[in-house]
């Protein structure tokens, strides 16, 4: 090409650059158009760039509950890493009886936040996740199943330590408050 670009005949020489379409996956609510988040994002520009990197990326979803053996999430579920810190057990899933039971505006926040952030890309089912199956999540349950205010986030302080301890690199915490707090801002500084 500098050889070329020498000749005072030529104008100029270039390689020619090779295109495609862009990615586009094959899951329902992409296919139907209900999912246009990831056009509006120019996700669907980053689908093409895959993580070269061997390393496992975790990103913990911090909330009221996460449905991990959900069909569209399980596969990129770290289901090891998953746990309920505001019940202090491992299972993060949302309650299945009582007053509490999981429903539409009840216990389904943080499943809803991880199939956006990790479902299963590409799988003909439910949605795409903006990671495009370059990502492990897990869940990190941070409201008891037995509140008496189901859409608060009692543990989220707890959660979040949990998610740094069991090798978090992205946490999303998609609540929040008005009040300012240093410890907040210490586990922020901490983590990173």
């Amino acid at each position: 090409l500098a050889e070329f670009n020498s000749l005072p005949e030529v104008e100029y020489a270039e390689k020619v650059p090779l295109y495609r379409t862009f990615y586009e996956p094959s899951d329902a609510a992409f296919v139907d158009g209900s999912q246009y988040s990831l056009e509006l994002t120019q996700a669907l520009q980053a689908f093409d760039l895959q993580n070269e990197s061997t390393e496992t990326i975790y990103l913990a979803i911090v909330d009221d509950a996460f449905l991990y053996d959900h069909p569209d999430l399980i596969e990129n579920v770290a289901i090891e890493k998953c746990y309920d810190v505001a019940d202090n057990d491992a299972d993060t899933r949302p309650p299945s009886s009582g007053d509490n039971k999981a429903g539409p505006l009840t216990f389904s926040h943080g499943t809803h936040v991880g199939g956006i952030a990790g479902a299963v890309t590409n799988n003909d089912i439910g949605m795409a996740a903006i990671s495009n199956n370059s990502v492990k999540i897990f869940g990190i349950k941070a409201t008891k199943d037995n509140t008496d205010e189901p859409r608060n986030i009692d543990y989220s302080q707890e959660g979040v330590l949990k998610a740094i301890e069991n090798g978090a690199k992205v946490i999303n915490m998609s609540f929040g408050g008005a009040a300012p707090s240093q410890t907040w801002q210490n586990m922020i500084n901490d983590a990173t």
